[in-house]
């Protein structure tokens, strides 16, 4: 509630992600767009068919007393123990309208963060640093190239959200998956809010 009531443009970009991927959704199509590297996405959640089945697993601390019903207890007392599992086996055909929608937005994100990350490291390869440890969003190097490496990351997202329209392009790429009747629930993508991106260059915290 306190991100939501802070950062509002947030929660505007969420619901307009998820509009885009409940239009999709409800004629049969997954949400493609292309990331700021140039990637084509294709966000699709597949309905499958479920065939549910016991399977048995042996775990020497387990007791007999403590079995689960359907468990096999050997003359000796071992345990195995019946779980009940769901068995995903072939695709429907169909696509998961639920998952469509609430998974949109974390996916577009993450393709947002995969291509700063890239290049942001393509920029450092530009000066001469060549060791990394990256994981999703974080950041790291050797210590000597510490402050080198941090710039250039806040130089490289600038760059890239002064230069790609994230969610112009969302919509150009919505709109022209839909039928017209769908195009008719189409809603504007957010307006830009007042943050100064270049900011962020003079950020301690931006990036971990």
């Amino acid at each position: 509630d306190a991100v939501n009531d802070v950062v509002t443009k947030a929660a505007e970009g969420m619901r307009f992600i998820q509009k885009c991927a409940q239009l999709c959704a409800h004629e049969a199509k997954p949400l493609i767009w292309t990331s700021p590297i140039g990637l084509p996405v294709v966000h699709a959640y597949e309905d499958y068919n479920i065939n549910r089945v016991r399977i048995f697993l042996y775990d020497k601390e387990i007791k007999p007393s403590d079995a689960s019903k359907n468990s096999k207890i050997t003359d000796d007392g071992d345990v195995y123990n019946c779980i009940m599992v769901n068995l995903r086996t072939t695709p429907k055909g169909t696509l998961d309208k639920m998952k469509q929608r609430n998974a949109a937005a974390p996916n577009f994100i993450h393709s947002l963060d995969a291509s700063h990350l890239m290049y942001s490291v393509i920029a450092a390869l530009d000066e001469g640093i060549e060791d990394f440890m990256l994981i999703h969003d974080s950041f790291g190097t050797h210590a000597s190239d510490t402050c080198t490496f941090g710039y250039l990351i806040r130089e490289q997202f600038v760059a890239m959200y002064e230069h790609f329209d994230v969610m112009q392009r969302l919509y150009n790429a919505t709109y022209s998956q839909l039928n017209d009747n769908s195009r008719m629930g189409m809603v504007d993508f957010p307006e830009s809010g007042d943050l100064d991106l270049r900011e962020v260059l003079h950020s301690h915290y931006a990036f971990a």
